[in-house]
This record gives structure tokens, sequence and C-alpha cells, in this order.
């Protein structure tokens, strides 16, 4: 196995990196994925999705992928081994959905088997749209209390997000959600997703590099968002994309073109032809 730098891993993140817009692994960036693993190198995506969401995307890159689910809380090996689950404690579930309901946001909880969502939350119909193209994988459960049902049911949260499309709404949340002392990041400007105390998508690729007696110098990684932030500062290489948040590319080695451009296809085949000299970007 041989990559330039002695990079062996690549974690990619899916939306707004890997994924162009219709959600969908761009041809390019699918034959630089490709690429890469003919090459030896590992790849790994790294997301905020629910790990039936990711594993299916695997599946349509025609691969045995590692992956990190839900911005760290679940890290799966390739196979499906389990390696780290985080939860949330179980005495915070119906406090965030309150404090949720109560900034005039709506929930959407994940666990284990289910993605549980308020009816009236404003991205219902993407989630149905997508258990449908998942033919029910991801367990779409609807409910007006979230909390309630998770109690009866007995399901462990790995990610909670409140959703608004009023930014000020989401600040409130951030606000308030703080005496719970939960992990908390964004995927987008209209979320805040919420995991255990020390849970982002830096901690659970650690762990996994761990289980290949590697380290963060082994790692390069991609994304766009706030969720990425830990991990692209972490890594030996950190990529942001073009489209990416400002604290991100601040946090990054160096930017590339954005996801609707091919930016993963251009990172991978820049190290890869051995033309990534990190030196000479951070200079």
């Amino acid at each position: 196995m041989f990559c330039a730098m002695g990079i062996r891993f690549i974690a990619l993140d899916l939306d707004g990196t890997l994924l162009g817009e219709d959600g969908t692994v761009p041809v390019v960036n699918r034959r630089a994925v490709e690429r890469a693993a003919a090459s030896g190198v590992i790849v790994v995506l790294c997301s905020g999705r629910h790990h039936a969401d990711v594993d299916c995307i695997a599946r349509d890159l025609g691969m045995d992928m590692p992956a990190v689910s839900s911005n760290g809380a679940l890290v799966l090996d390739s196979g499906g081994g389990r390696i780290r689950a985080s939860y949330l404690p179980g005495d915070t579930v119906a406090p965030l959905e309150r404090m949720i309901i109560g900034n005039d946001a709506r929930g959407v909880f994940y666990t284990d088997e289910e993605v549980v969502i308020h009816p009236d939350c404003p991205v219902i119909d993407w989630y149905r749209r997508r258990d449908r193209e998942l033919r029910g994988m991801l367990g779409l459960t609807e409910t007006g209390d979230i909390a309630g049902y998770l109690e009866r049911s007995g399901g462990r949260v790995l990610k909670a997000a409140g959703v608004s499309r009023d930014p000020e709404a989401i600040a409130r949340l951030e606000e308030a959600a703080a005496v719970l002392g939960l992990g908390v990041t964004q995927s987008s400007v209209r979320n805040l997703e919420f995991m255990a105390a020390g849970t982002d998508k830096a901690a659970a690729m650690e762990a996994f590099l761990r289980t290949r007696g590697a380290g963060f110098p082994d790692l390069l990684a991609a994304g766009d968002g706030r969720n990425d932030i830990e991990l692209v500062r972490s890594a030996g290489v950190g990529v942001a994309m073009g489209n990416a948040v400002e604290t991100l590319k601040a946090a990054a080695d160096f930017i590339v073109s954005p996801n609707t451009e091919g930016g993963v296809a251009e990172v991978i085949d820049l190290l890869l032809d051995g033309r990534l000299d990190i030196e000479l970007l951070r200079a």
C-alpha cells in the first residue's frame, strides 16, 4: 500500500462534501473513491446521517466501508462490526424535547433501530421520501411525544436534532439547552444537533483509527460544516470544501472546489498523484 504523505485513511463527510446537491455521489467522486480504495487507502464515510442511510450510500458505492454516523455517536467497522456507540443520558431526552418545542423548533431523534420525528417538523417530507427510498430501513416513526414514545419502546438516543426555519429559534435553543451538558453541533443553519458529551466525528475517527494501529497523522479528512471542524482540525491533512462554512475553512489546511464541482475528486487525485504539498499550502 502506498500513498503520498503517508496518508492511509480518508474520512469523507457526505452532505455538502461527497454528495452532490441531488443527494447522490457524482461520477467523478465515485471514480476517485474507487481509485483510492484500489490504491489501498481506506475510505471512511463520516456523517451526521443515520447509520442505515450511511450504509445505503456505501452499498451504492459497491464497497464494504467503515462508517461514522450520527455525528460520531456510532462507529461501525467494515462488515458492520460495532466499534463504539454513545447515547444521550436517558434523563436528558424529555427535557431536550421540551426545550426544542419551547423554542419554536421540532425534533428528530435517532436510535439504533429508527428515526423518531415530530409530524410537523420542517424536514418531515425529506425523511418520508428518504425512508421510502431506503424501503423502510430508517424505521421512520412520527409522534408528537417523542420522549414518551421512546420511554415505552426502550429506544436509546444516539443523536437528536432541533429543526427550525428560523435561525433565531436555533440560537435560542442552543442557549437554553446548554444546561443539559450535551455535545452540540450543526450540519445545517436550520438545525441544532445533540449527542452525548464528548461525542463528535474526531473522537469517533480516533476510536476507529486505534483499531487499525493508526492515528490522526495517517488521516485526510474533508467536510463542509460545523460538525466537521474538530475532525478536519485534528487530521494530518484537513480539507474544507469550497462551499464550507467559514469557521471550517479557517480550521482546514487547504480548501478545494465546492461539492458541486468535484472537490472530493480533486483532493483525492492530488493526494494519489503525489501533488499535494501540504507544507507549501500552509505557507
